[in-house]
């Protein structure tokens, strides 16, 4: 692996030298929004979402704030995945938008896949080992995200099908994965096969066409 252009990446989203600069303080303006989906299961319901937006605004702010203080004006790709979180949240929080009425039509059904998607999870965990340099440490924290996206995306499409997938999927990669969709390209790749693939938007749409002449 091309470590160095791993690094050219963490360099802006990964400056731990640089106060409140570090993807996880990115990540602390969506504190909110992490446990709809987490280790402790998928609990992305209506109630919950709205609950999360109320304070929509502040989220805003600290990522507004974040940005001013730790993104630099050459650093477009950052600043664009930042802004897709943004508008991410303004799109979904209004109580009348698509995506709140698809998370009350598949709320109980997310629930149901919550145990699937738990075992899956937990059997991608590896022993603790003391990981006692940067890299490893951050290989660790992409890995455990991308294995908590794609069991969760999986566990779902296994048990609601392919459209409520899509809308977990959605959620996930905008909220959960803020920041590290972006830093953690490189290094997905070196992450243990234990967890399932990831499937793509695309065979969303061969699948559901498929199932209309099943």
């Amino acid at each position: 692996m091309d470590w160095l252009k791993v690094f050219v990446v963490l360099s802006a989203l990964v400056a731990l030298s640089i106060a409140d600069c570090s993807v996880d303080d990115f990540r602390c303006c969506l504190s909110e929004f992490l446990p709809l989906v987490s280790p402790a299961g998928i609990q992305l319901t209506e109630k919950r979402l709205a609950a999360a937006c109320t304070i929509g605004s502040s989220t805003l702010e600290c990522i507004e704030d974040y940005t001013d203080n730790c993104v630099g004006r050459e650093n477009e790709k950052l600043e664009q995945s930042i802004n897709k979180t943004k508008n991410f949240i303004g799109i979904v929080c209004p109580t009348t938008s698509e995506f709140m009425k698809s998370v009350k039509e598949y709320e109980n059904c997310f629930q149901n896949a919550s145990l699937s998607f738990q075992t899956c999870y937990n059997k991608t965990l590896l022993p603790d080992s003391p990981a006692d340099d940067d890299k490893s440490k951050w290989k660790a924290e992409c890995c455990e995200y991308k294995n908590l996206r794609n069991c969760a995306v999986q566990s779902v499409e296994d048990t609601c099908g392919a459209t409520a997938s899509q809308v977990l999927q959605d959620e996930i990669t905008n909220l959960n994965g803020a920041g590290l969709e972006l830093a953690c390209q490189e290094v997905f790749g070196e992450c243990s096969n234990s967890a399932v693939t990831l499937a793509s938007p695309f065979l969303f749409i061969i699948l559901a066409f498929l199932y209309m002449f099943l």
